[in-house]
């Protein structure tokens, strides 16, 4: 695609002094790399998400919006994020605020991006003579520079001196030198429109964190059959709340990023049912649910593409198995005692106390430690090939992690939180699983949780539709 195309660049931000002068970097960063492609086949534009924003600051938007007239941008209620995020220490959700403004987008590429970073000139050169093409993750590797260059004046000469490299985020050296490129890839992820709208942006289901979510957007772009390419280099200021200067306190919780994947995003993705309110030339503000929310603008003749992209990974979901038991399918319930839970003598701290439901689990101090295991059979019979572990559990300190243990692999590993809130969860167990496995998966010492009951399900696989998920008034 070598014609004139546009490219929007989706940018996060609110004014709490995330880091020193950011606002100015900001300012710069969307300067500099809209001129990079002036006067050429690229409309190059922005759109910035201002989330949460404290109500003590002043908006960033209308200044922006006033600023660049390439610019959009989307304010999302305070009352939006508390409904939707269920972390204490979560400010701001990545995957809800990309999403709306990846939904509303009308350019023609997608780039999922941020607003601290300075594009390559060899990067925006391969973008402009060799064009980009649909059904194409592009990704960049990241240069962390220098925090202290006035960024206002600098050049591409200063930006890329690699008297200024702090350090690199490498995408060609082993592990990381091979698609998806997943090293520090949340800022850069470019796909064209109609596939970004068949995979749905960022995972909606993670409500607590925001780490790994660009991976997790990267390995469900592969799940759907997407080509990877690796354009160049961006160059991104370095600062101490990045995770690389911060992995032991970064805001979140955590969680195991390659479980339950592909995911699939609901129909209503990108706050869709919410109320967006017109500010301004340029300027939304999206506040609670709004059930009369219009169709779509996606245009019909990508529909089919969006559609064809999502029903790919939702066939990839399906031939795993489903997150939870069909209700109306019969099920094979087996029920098993919570006191078959052990621990071994090597796993140091770790205690199953309980001669009968329900027992207390205290797991290991270290973090992902193996704390506690229950040793189950499944059944063999051909025609039944989906079986889950229900459990019946409550967090009573600390977090702990539950998973299915095949081989030498921990899958679809569920978090339980300290709180004291009873719960069921569906543990997905592969024909060829071991069991349960127990283990701590909190920084701050040893976790407990309380398991009242366990009960194994089987029941045979069915022909699953996703008509539901899809766009509508398309044959598919």
């Amino acid at each position: 695609m070598t014609q004139t195309f546009s490219i929007e660049a989706i940018v996060l931000g609110r004014n709490d002094n995330y880091e020193p002068n950011w606002l100015a970097k900001l300012y710069a960063s969307i300067a500099y790399n809209r001129a990079l492609f002036e006067g050429s086949n690229v409309d190059f534009r922005v759109t910035f998400v201002e989330w949460n924003p404290p109500p003590e600051n002043p908006l960033i938007s209308p200044d922006l919006v006033k600023t660049f007239p390439h610019v959009r941008a989307i304010v999302v209620d305070a009352e939006v994020h508390a409904r939707l995020c269920t972390a204490d220490n979560l400010d701001f959700m990545l995957n809800h605020s990309y999403n709306c403004a990846l939904r509303t987008s009308s350019s023609d590429f997608l780039l999922i991006t941020s607003g601290d970073l300075f594009f390559g000139e060899q990067l925006a050169d391969r973008i402009k003579t060799k064009g980009l093409k649909p059904g194409c993750l592009y990704r960049a590797e990241r240069v962390n520079i220098r925090e202290d260059i006035d960024f206002s004046t600098a050049d591409a000469a200063i930006l890329e001196n690699p008297a200024n490299i702090v350090s690199i985020n490498t995408c060609t050296e082993p592990p990381y030198d091979k698609p998806p490129y997943t090293h520090a890839c949340g800022d850069f992820l470019m796909v064209d429109r109609a596939t970004m709208n068949g995979l749905r942006g960022f995972d909606e289901g993670i409500s607590f964190a925001r780490l790994h979510l660009d991976s997790r957007f990267c390995y469900n772009a592969m799940a759907a059959g997407l080509d990877c390419e690796l354009l160049g280099q961006i160059f991104h200021i370095n600062h101490g709340n990045s995770y690389m200067n911060r992995p032991n306190n970064y805001p979140g919780k955590a969680y195991d990023f390659n479980a339950n994947l592909p995911y699939l995003n609901s129909r209503d993705w990108g706050l869709h049912t919410h109320t967006w309110h017109a500010l301004g030339e340029r300027l939304w503000r999206i506040s609670s649910p709004d059930l009369e929310r219009p169709a779509d603008g996606l245009p019909s003749s990508e529909i089919e593409t969006a559609n064809a992209v999502l029903l790919r990974m939702a066939q990839a979901k399906s031939g795993r198995q489903p997150l939870q038991p069909l209700e109306h399918i019969p099920l094979d319930v087996i029920e098993i005692d919570p006191a078959s839970i052990r621990a071994e003598d090597h796993w140091t701290g770790s205690l199953v106390e309980g001669t009968a439901a329900p027992v207390l689990i205290t797991t290991v101090a270290a973090q992902w430690g193996y704390s506690a295991f229950l040793r189950v059979e499944i059944p063999q019979e051909s025609q039944l090939d989906w079986s889950w572990m229900k459990l019946d559990m409550e967090g009573v300190s600390g977090q702990a992690g539950v998973s299915a243990l095949s081989g030498n692999d921990l899958m679809n590993e569920h978090y339980i939180n300290g709180d004291g809130r009873r719960q069921v969860v569906y543990i997905p167990m592969p024909a060829d699983g071991e069991g349960l496995m127990f283990r701590n998966s909190g920084a701050e010492g040893p976790a407990q949780l309380r398991v009242h009951a366990i009960t194994l399900l089987r029941q045979a696989r069915v022909q699953m539709s996703f008509d539901h998920l899809l766009l509508p008034n398309e044959a598919h």
